[in-house]
């Protein structure tokens, strides 16, 4: 039986999706999630200043998602504890 990802990891895999930016689109498919849960998870990463917001007038496009500084530091700190964490030396 396939383990659920806990929010730490949704975080990490939604923070590398967006680091050159992206739409709501690419983030729900990215990270095999449902819009409802990436809207979720995007408030979080919003309030807690780890993720970029940007309004676009665009024709296919209203948002635009990015990575923070503080989010760049989220996702090393992450690849660091996977890295220690995971089984291969």
């Amino acid at each position: 039986m396939a383990q659920k990802r806990g929010t730490m990891m949704i975080a990490f895999e939604i923070l590398k999706l967006v680091i050159n930016g992206t739409g709501i689109t690419a983030i729900v498919y990215g990270a095999n999630l449902n819009f409802n849960i990436a809207k979720t998870h995007i408030d979080r990463l919003e309030k807690k200043g780890l993720i970029a917001i940007e309004d676009l007038n665009g024709p296919t496009r209203t948002k635009l998602f990015t990575t923070t500084d503080k989010g760049l530091d989220f996702i090393d700190a992450m690849a660091t504890v996977a890295l220690m964490w995971s089984d291969e030396v």
